[in-house]
């Protein structure tokens, strides 16, 4: 009985964990499209930068992969 509540609770946390990732994926690529559109285009080109504290390292990567998807974003 407890070895299935364990693993029962142990699929339910990595189940959340997933969703969880899904939703910061999907809120890193609204962020980025509002920091493309907020930054003038400069020959053809929108540099956008932002300075990220140390504990929000994996935001901060998410955000960056999703700019790089955005056309004409370096």
């Amino acid at each position: 009985q407890v070895p299935a509540l364990v693993a029962k609770q142990s699929e339910e946390l990595r189940s959340a964990i997933r969703a969880r990732e899904k939703l910061m994926g999907r809120l890193a690529a609204y962020r980025a499209a509002e920091l493309v559109s907020m930054v003038e285009a400069r020959d053809g080109g929108r540099i956008v930068r932002l300075i990220f504290p140390a504990e929000e390292l994996v935001e901060a990567k998410m955000i960056a992969h999703a700019i790089a998807k955005q056309p004409s974003a370096v």
